[in-house]
């Protein structure tokens, strides 16, 4: 399995001994730069302080608190590849985490969803104007935070970044009922709506420690195959994970005739008349038509064929990683690697 390969950038000086959970692999992951996440925690919860007083109750609830800080993660382990972090590295993350709790915000009007990390969404406690608005208070406030770097490079960055990931929303749902889903459009609009945001803060993390342009290219292409393989994850939990603990409403992309990679698969290995009935399920969602696509995914082995890809994009990642004379530690980024292997192996043992 794919975790087999990575435990060794796992392994413990005491004893040798390499943590054998998910929980216990982020623990070791993030605590060289646990420091560094406070920072980023803090920083959160000052901006939701600077918003405007009748809308901090909003602001708050949607920054304080939010995941794991994935991306800031990302950011500062790229950081470290180069050097020591900094105050710059800590606003970068910060413009980072906000553009993405933005298209969250925003993602779960589109969704209409009602959970979101084990709690109700901004959306289904205020409504959608007020969750449409304070996203792009979110974006506006990133834009801003970027501004106060002595050059233009992050606001560039960063505002490529948002650009992708808007146009990436907008292709989707203009595709959705006009076009047969396949797998290139599916992993077109994946690369804009997710791979890029993971690609950009890798970018920044190298950029504010003075990497150059093929170090920062390098860390680039890391993040974005690993963001590719973060959102394989995370579609196949949608379609086959408990809502208990994905932390928030499941199944939202099939109610929303979104064709993630398990039903792409299945749309491909499926012919005639079944193909037919695929197509209908999924372009007219409800409990009788996802019986039938849930079968169908059983049948074609549609999560293990997801999970394969998902390897071969961790794969890609560890390959852009080897390609630069670091110099720092890149263990942490292999060990994050180790981390979402170690995830989709369990999916495949709860799945059987």
């Amino acid at each position: 399995m794919l975790t087999v390969r990575s435990r060794d950038a796992y392994r413990r000086q005491e004893g040798g001994r390499s943590p054998s959970t998910p929980a216990e692999m982020w623990a070791d992951l993030v605590t060289p730069i646990a420091p560094f996440i406070d920072d980023v925690s803090r920083s959160m919860e000052a901006q939701a302080e600077g918003f405007d007083p009748e809308i901090v109750e909003f602001a708050r609830y949607a920054l304080i608190n939010q995941g794991k800080r994935l991306r800031p993660v990302l950011l500062g382990s790229c950081g470290r590849l180069f050097g020591g972090l900094t105050e710059s590295h800590t606003l970068a993350a910060t413009i980072v985490e906000m553009v993405h709790l933005a298209t969250l915000v925003h993602d779960d009007v589109m969704d209409e969803a009602d959970m979101r990390r084990s709690r109700p969404t901004v959306r289904s406690q205020w409504g959608n104007e007020v969750s449409v608005l304070l996203g792009d208070c979110f974006f506006a406030q990133a834009l801003a935070l970027a501004s106060e770097f002595p050059t233009t490079t992050v606001c560039r960055l960063v505002s490529r970044a948002t650009r992708q990931v808007c146009s990436g929303e907008i292709i989707q749902n203009l595709q959705r009922d006009s076009v047969v889903p396949n797998k290139e459009r599916y992993f077109n609009i994946l690369g804009k709506k997710t791979a890029e945001l993971f690609a950009v803060a890798c970018e920044l993390g190298a950029h504010v420690s003075g990497a150059t342009e093929d170090e920062q290219r390098a860390v680039r292409d890391f993040g974005y195959e690993f963001g590719v393989a973060y959102q394989i994850y995370d579609d196949c939990l949608d379609l086959f994970g408990r809502e208990e603990e994905a932390g928030k409403s499941l199944r939202s992309d099939y109610y929303k005739s979104k064709a993630t990679l398990p039903i792409l698969i299945a749309l491909e290995r499926a012919s005639g008349p079944e193909l037919e009935e695929l197509l209908t399920a999924l372009r007219e969602p409800n409990e009788a038509h996802w019986r039938i696509v849930s079968q169908a995914m059983d049948r074609y082995g549609a999560l293990q064929g997801a999970l394969e890809a998902l390897r071969d994009r961790v794969s890609r990642a560890s390959l852009a990683l080897g390609e630069g004379r670091w110099r720092g530690d890149a263990a942490p980024l292999e060990r994050l690697l180790a981390f979402l292997g170690q995830k989709a192996d369990e999916m495949l043992v709860v799945d059987a």
